[in-house]
């Protein structure tokens, strides 16, 4: 989970010394109440808290410090969430679901969030469309995101999925099994409507754990001082 702010960018401490660099965020694995005490204290508020679905911060920072703040779900918490039990299907073997239809459904949800952020009636009818599309119905879709609606006398091709054609699905388990899926997903598209991102922030935790990885910390040197400012130095260019 990270927390956002307005304007100014800072930094939080971590075990080995120096200080990672963030833009408006706060790395997930620093003390995060005791960051946004911090921000406040400088006079810049945080505004929301970007993350999965955990509400812990926010209950937290309600009861101990008095602070209300609203959450932003992270846009690719909530795919790799989908993905999640996408897999958990595949592996429980009631029905039979490619690794390759897993990706092409991840992908179009991916879309479908990047299509209609602001718009929760658009996203919530796209969402709708996505299963039933797979498997060649196209009485959900419109014609800004499905193919065959904007050209029915042209043959239109999955190019995505296998054979390039609508998944067959003789019993309709398959089908059921994914609605079940999306059925959350698409009863919370107000909220995914808008969504927030945590790539910036993760990309900074990369370049920092690639210098000075916890996984390798045995001990503070010199030297392992100073590699997270090098991963900061490296960001700042």
């Amino acid at each position: 989970m990270v927390e956002k702010k307005q304007t100014r960018s800072t930094s939080t401490s971590t075990p080995l010394g120096p200080k990672p660099y963030r833009k408006c965020k706060i790395d997930g694995e620093c003390e995060r109440e005791q960051g946004i005490l911090e921000l406040f204290k400088e006079g810049t508020p945080v505004e929301y808290i970007e993350g999965d679905g955990d509400n812990t911060l926010i209950a937290r920072l309600k009861s101990n410090q008095n602070i209300n703040m609203k959450k932003r779900f992270d846009r690719n918490h909530v795919v790799k969430n989908v993905g999640k039990h996408l897999f958990q299907l595949q592996a429980s073997k009631k029905v039979r679901l490619s690794k390759v239809v897993i990706n092409h459904i991840q992908k179009c949800l991916k879309y479908a969030f990047a299509k209609n952020q602001g718009n929760k009636e658009d996203l919530e009818q796209n969402l709708r469309a996505i299963i039933p599309h797979q498997f060649g119905d196209h009485s959900f879709c419109f014609p800004k995101f499905c193919g065959y609606k904007r050209d029915q006398s042209v043959k239109y091709l999955h190019r995505s999925l296998p054979y390039k054609g609508p998944i067959k699905d003789e019993t309709g388990q398959l089908r059921e099994e994914l609605d079940k899926v999306f059925a959350p997903v698409i009863g919370n598209a107000e909220q995914y409507s808008d969504l927030g991102s945590s790539q910036q922030c993760e990309h900074a935790n990369r370049e920092v754990s690639l210098r000075a990885p916890k996984s390798l910390h045995y001990g503070i040197t010199l030297r392992s001082l100073g590699l997270p400012s090098a991963g900061e130095a490296s960001l700042q260019q």
